[in-house]
C-alpha cells in the first residue's frame, strides 16, 4: 500500500516536471525532436 502510493507520488512529481519542461521553448523542440525520431523507427 505504501509502496504503491510513493511511486504513483513519483509518478506525479515526474508528469509535473515533464510539463514544465516542454514549456520551455528547448525543452519543447527537444521534445518535438524525440518524438520524430521515434516516429521514424517507428
Amino acid at each position: 500500500m505504501v509502496k504503491h502510493y510513493r511511486e504513483r507520488r513519483v509518478r506525479e512529481i515526474d508528469g509535473e516536471a515533464v510539463s514544465m519542461f516542454i514549456k520551455t521553448t528547448p525543452g519543447r523542440i527537444i521534445y518535438n525532436k524525440t518524438i520524430q525520431e521515434a516516429l521514424t523507427i517507428a
